[in-house]
């Protein structure tokens, strides 16, 4: 694996794209909260725009996801600091792999990342 120096301009725009489509995700997340349980009790649930801008995003952020986990293996990304000890070196690496994760699979529970229901 190639191990650059500093982010690539397509890296650095994704983390930003991805995080502001994290947040509108986040904002606008009771709509599809709404459906979901409405059609956990067996009610019909008409379409709306919020649901389907919601399922969209949701559909978005995994593609971009793809192509961030694409561009990190084809590509690379910095090496930590020589002087960090391995422990954060390590914990920084674990949670850098559950927040890929956890971004991926979001999309795939009951209420998204909603999981109190």
């Amino acid at each position: 694996m190639p191990n650059p120096t500093g982010y690539s301009a397509s890296q650095i725009w994704l983390h930003w794209i991805v995080a502001l489509l994290i947040v509108l995700q986040f904002v606008l997340k009771n709509p599809i909260s709404e459906a979901w349980r409405a059609m956990g009790r067996g009610e019909e649930v008409a379409f709306s725009t919020l649901i389907g801008a919601h399922v969209a995003g949701g559909l978005l952020v995994l593609a971009l996801v793809i192509w961030r986990l694409v561009l990190r293996v084809t590509r690379g990304a910095p090496q930590p600091p020589a002087e960090e000890s391995a422990p954060l070196k390590l914990v920084a690496k674990a949670t850098h792999g559950l927040l890929y994760l956890l971004l991926i699979g979001a999309g795939f529970g009951r209420d998204g990342m909603d999981w109190r229901h």
